[in-house]
């Protein structure tokens, strides 16, 4: 992320420091998809089979809802905010310190080389985040599905369908620990990176409020917004998980509660014997190598270190100014 100023502050070592981290963070995580691509494959196989057109899409128009955020949004609000007297500051940089005479063929570059420098590559970041949210999402409605389908059978067709149901679930959890296996790695270098994105730009934000000029607020502001939402993205949707899993839980046992033993029998209990062992199991938690848990509960800790992050960041540049 190139930034501007009218200060000779704007190189501040914190700032750029984000900005490497963040890169590298982001880098390593295409390295790691990289390297599951086989695991990746075989997953969205299993999901392929399973999803509904409607699912497909769900996922087609968010696919395309990003493309023309980064593609089409993002550089039309940087052209349009840039300053004239910037512009070549940008494009110096752009193209690597060439001089290119023909002012046609510089606008073309600078346009190429824009898109193909931050809108590609923040595309490949959600298409990446996308695939891993989309795995959530079908394990999670498909833990919806159960609970619903469990909890609209008739008590007599709930006894005999013990067998089917319990393959069912099993499935399910299959994918769900394929999906932990899989995505653990790429998951926490993505939202150590959408982190660092967001507190860098939140840093820059706060830090140099003065020295800001229209290109630069916008892509910070633009960088503080989709990180910020990738990163809540992956704790919500992860986060529903376990959630659903409860649910299922709770649905089965109200199910199991509206069956008669005296209706149907003292040895009922051994028939719901197989599916309840798989309900009654630990919640399963996503996380990013078990260091970071996408929990709804995460979210609200998320914001709790934005605020104070923001508050030091305040109090320490109000310090430093006072000496000054």
């Amino acid at each position: 992320m190139l930034t501007i100023s009218n200060t000779d502050d704007w190189m501040n070592w914190k700032v750029n420091l984000g900005y490497t981290a963040t890169e590298t963070l982001l880098l390593l995580s295409w390295y790691s998809t990289y390297f599951k691509k086989k695991n990746i494959l075989h997953l969205l196989q299993k999901i392929e089979l399973m999803t509904t057109p409607m699912m497909k899409h769900e996922i087609n128009a968010c696919l395309m809802i990003v493309a023309f955020l980064y593609f089409i949004c993002y550089p039309i609000g940087i052209i349009a905010s840039t300053d004239r007297k910037y512009f070549d500051g940008y494009l110096h940089f752009l193209l690597y310190r060439l001089d290119i005479g023909n002012k046609v063929l510089k606008c073309i570059c600078y346009a190429v080389k824009m898109l193909l420098h931050f809108s590609f590559m923040q595309f490949c970041n959600s298409v990446i985040l996308l695939l891993y949210l989309t795995v959530c999402h079908y394990v999670s409605a498909s833990l919806e599905k159960f609970k619903e389908y469990i909890a609209n059978m008739p008590p007599e067709e709930f006894l005999k369908e013990q067998s089917g149901l319990s393959e069912r679930y099993s499935k399910i959890i299959a994918v769900l620990q394929d999906t932990q296996q899989t995505f653990s790695l790429t998951s926490l270098l993505q939202c150590l990176g959408f982190i660092a994105s967001s507190f860098t730009a939140l840093s820059f934000l706060l830090l140099f409020p003065e020295a800001v000029i229209p290109s630069v607020l916008f892509e910070n502001v633009f960088s503080l917004v989709t990180t910020s939402f990738s990163m809540f993205s992956i704790f919500y949707i992860g986060g529903r998980i376990p959630v659903k899993m409860a649910e299922v839980r709770n649905a089965f046992y109200a199910k199991c509660a509206m069956t008669s033993s005296v209706q149907f029998g003292h040895d009922i209990r051994l028939k719901f014997f197989a599916l309840s062992k798989l309900v009654d199991l630990p919640r399963m938690v996503l996380s990013g190598c078990d260091i970071v848990y996408y929990t709804k509960q995460n979210i609200f800790s998320a914001l709790g270190s934005f605020i104070t992050y923001s508050l030091l960041l305040l109090q320490f540049n109000n310090q430093a100014l006072s000496k000054a």
